[in-house]
């Protein structure tokens, strides 16, 4: 859905229509309706098919075999080399050459094997002699440099003594922490009342995932994206903080979302809030978390005068 929403029209092959089977990326994974996961093998299969990347879990693994993939890209390896040697393994069936690429940080490491662990962590080595070693491979086909590993390129000499092909630009970073982060106390009562506002209105933002995923992914996604917004809801003080930690995508529900971190806290500077953004608040919205907030006072002293006026709207 992301990059349907980014590319616009070029996320088609050129000179078609805006359809489904036009696009030049598919998803695949095992709750994928059938008949999209056939039309993605298919159009794979061709070599005139418009689908040019998949995005897959493992579903997408063995008993397939494409013979022209030329990028194989993990993010987070595999548990086990036995997986990941299976997986890489789905590109450069041809014979040409093909390269596979791990993204990953810590988190993606802790449940993977020692084998796994040592091998993305190495930066000196044949990474293809580590990776082949737990299955008998010693003696692996004689090849330059460049072409094998990572590490190996970085050691190729194989013209006047220095290697003609650019070494890739890929870098191992230390993930950052920001400093002097923004930072609330929440009470249980906030929390439920967030959560709340969270549950009836974030629907919007899960609209749309039908047709790209096969799946009806609505409610999951969204039951996903509260716990998360939930878990930071103490550092969640601008739209930027939002996009960058959160699995939000469009600037305007990001606004969404911090309008209500707004209502429940009461603490978002004002230069921050942009109420003409919102892509799903109006009146209506604001009467009803007016009408909720003051039913939470009420239950909690009733000899309280909470009304809210005819004229203007106001919580009174």
């Amino acid at each position: 859905m992301y990059f349907k929403e980014e590319l616009g029209v070029d996320a088609y092959a050129p000179n078609c229509e805006m359809l489904s089977e036009n696009l030049l990326f598919a998803m695949y994974h095992h709750s994928t309706l059938t008949r999209i996961q056939e039309r993605t093998l298919d159009s794979f299969h061709d070599k005139n098919g418009k689908c040019r990347l998949i995005f897959a879990t493992n579903a997408l693994g063995m008993g397939v075999n494409f013979q022209d993939i030329r990028f194989i890209v993990h993010y987070g390896p595999p548990r086990e080399m036995e997986e990941l040697v299976q997986q890489i393994g789905r590109a450069g069936r041809d014979g040409k050459p093909a390269h596979a690429l791990i993204m990953y940080n810590g988190r993606h490491l802790k449940n993977c094997d020692q084998s796994v662990k040592d091998m993305c962590k190495a930066t000196s080595g044949c990474l293809r002699k580590r990776m082949l070693a737990d299955f008998g491979v010693e003696d692996l086909q004689s090849q330059e440099k460049h072409n094998c590993c990572i590490n190996c390129h970085k050691e190729c000499l194989c013209s006047d003594d220095k290697c003609p092909i650019p070494f890739p630009e890929i870098s191992r970073t230390k993930t950052t922490i920001k400093e002097n982060l923004n930072t609330r106390k929440i009470t249980l009562e906030q929390k439920q009342l967030l959560e709340e506002l969270l549950r009836d209105n974030i629907s919007v933002m899960s609209s749309g995932l039908l047709n790209f995923l096969g799946v009806d992914g609505t409610a999951l996604f969204s039951e996903s994206l509260i716990k998360k917004v939930l878990k930071h809801a103490k550092f969640v003080f601008t739209t930027d903080y939002i996009l960058e930690n959160l699995p939000v995508f469009k600037s305007e529900h990001a606004m969404d979302i911090l309008c209500m971190f707004n209502d429940v806290f009461e603490d978002v500077d004002e230069g921050e809030l942009d109420a003409n953004q919102c892509s799903s608040f109006d009146e209506d919205y604001i009467y009803n978390v007016e009408m909720y907030i003051c039913d939470e006072f009420l239950e909690e002293s009733s000899d309280s005068d909470c009304t809210i006026s005819d004229t203007d709207d106001e919580l009174v």
